[in-house]
C-alpha cells in the first residue's frame, strides 16, 4: 500500500537520524520516485536525496526517471527532479541530464528556471567539461524578469568570482546596474523587508563587489 510505504519511509528518515542502518529501505525510496501520483514521487525524491550520495550505485536506476520527469509538463515534478538532480549528479549520469538542465533555463515557470540554475550548477562541479558556455548561461540568467532567479544566479556567481576574479571582472558594470535598480526601488514591493529592498540579494552583491575589488587592489599592487 503506497499510503503505508510513504509512512515507512519517513520513518526510515528517523532511523537513520538515530544512528541505526536503513539501508534495506533505501532501494523502495528510488523505486517510489518512479510512482506516477506527485505526492508519492516528491516523497521518493526527497528520501532518496536523504538516503543516498553521488557515490551510491543506487543513482543509476533513477537516472531514467530524473530524464523524464525534466521533461514533464508539471511544475511540481520538474522542481522536485531538479531538486535530486543538485543533490545526486555525478560524473557519470551527467551526460544523460545535462541538455534537459539546460533546456529548462527557459521554462515559463520563475521557480523551475531558478532550480535550473542550481542544478546546472551541480553539473558543472560534477563534470565541468560537459557544461558549455556556462558563462553564457549565467549572464542571460542573470538578466531575468523574476529576482528569485536573479538572486539564484548571484549565488552561482558570487562562487565562479570566487575562483577566477579575473574572468569576470568585465561584469563589474553589470553588478553596479543591479544594485542602483535596487536601491532605487524598481524591483517589485514583494522584494523588500521592513523597508528595505532586496535586502539578500544586496548582500550578494556586496560580496561579489568584495572579491573583485580585492583582486584589483592586488593587480594594482603587484602586477601594474
Amino acid at each position: 500500500d503506497k499510503g503505508m510505504l510513504r509512512e515507512y519511509l519517513l520513518r526510515l528518515i528517523y532511523v537513520e537520524m538515530l544512528g541505526h542502518d536503513a539501508s534495506f529501505g533505501h532501494v523502495h525510496a528510488v523505486k517510489l520516485s518512479s510512482d506516477t501520483e506527485t505526492v508519492s514521487k516528491k516523497l521518493g525524491y526527497l528520501t532518496t536525496t536523504l538516503f543516498i550520495n553521488n557515490a551510491s550505485e543506487l543513482i543509476f536506476l533513477i537516472v531514467n526517471t530524473l530524464q523524464t520527469d525534466l521533461k514533464s509538463d508539471n511544475s511540481l515534478v520538474v522542481c522536485a527532479a531538479l531538486g535530486a538532480v543538485c543533490r545526486l549528479v555525478n560524473a557519470d549520469v551527467a551526460p544523460a541530464l545535462v541538455p534537459n538542465v539546460v533546456e529548462l533555463l527557459s521554462h515559463s515557470t520563475e521557480f523551475v528556471r531558478k532550480k535550473a540554475v542550481m542544478a546546472l550548477y551541480s553539473c558543472y562541479q560534477a563534470s565541468p567539461e560537459l557544461v558549455e558556455d556556462l558563462d553564457g548561461h549565467l549572464r542571460r540568467m542573470l538578466c531575468d524578469k523574476d529576482p528569485s532567479v536573479m538572486g539564484t544566479t548571484l549565488s552561482v556567481f558570487l562562487d565562479v568570482v570566487r575562483a577566477a576574479p579575473a574572468r569576470y571582472r568585465n561584469l563589474a558594470p553589470s553588478f553596479v546596474s543591479i544594485q542602483r535598480q535596487i536601491i532605487e526601488g524598481k524591483l517589485p514591493k514583494s522584494n523588500e523587508h521592513h523597508k528595505t529592498p532586496a535586502p539578500f540579494i544586496q548582500i550578494k552583491m556586496l560580496k561579489i563587489f568584495a572579491v573583485l575589488i580585492l583582486f584589483a587592489v592586488i593587480f594594482v599592487v603587484f602586477v601594474a
